[in-house]
């Protein structure tokens, strides 16, 4: 079940998309836009940094499946409900402790040529605001 979870949390996205990816402009561009040497500066550059990410997100999506699935069990949830049930609990907890660094989830004058170039390190601290005046609430 717990590999299942874990290829169904690739297959979606949400472990990959991570800020430094993102930071590299390696997340969603096109893999022939990076060859030869900026492709390997690039990828030793950002390699570290998306690599523990993606091992925080990896280990916060499968912890909160798992709490998630056995309390649906408790719940007395058949074995796909509560599978469908954690995985979809999951999901919104990483996203709400890791946040979602896709281009679709970025504000709209985020996502403008200029401004990616000016605000591209804003994206974590507006969220981190967010983040934390919700809990202040």
């Amino acid at each position: 079940m717990q590999q299942r979870a874990y290829n169904q949390f690739i297959a979606d996205g949400l472990i990959d998309i991570t800020l430094s990816h993102d930071l590299a402009g390696m997340a969603e561009a096109p893999s022939n836009l990076y060859t030869g040497k900026s492709h390997t500066v690039m990828k030793w550059l950002s390699g570290l940094f998306h690599g523990a990410e993606k091992f925080n997100r990896e280990i916060v999506a499968m912890s909160a499946f798992d709490l998630a699935y056995a309390q649906a069990k408790k719940d007395r949830y058949s074995d796909e409900a509560a599978y469908k049930k954690a995985i979809d609990t999951a999901k919104d907890l990483t996203y709400k402790s890791m946040f979602d660094y896709s281009t679709l989830n970025k504000p709209r004058y985020f996502q403008q040529p200029i401004a990616k170039v000016i605000l591209q390190f804003k994206q974590f601290s507006q969220q981190m605001t967010y983040l934390l005046a919700r809990s202040a609430y």
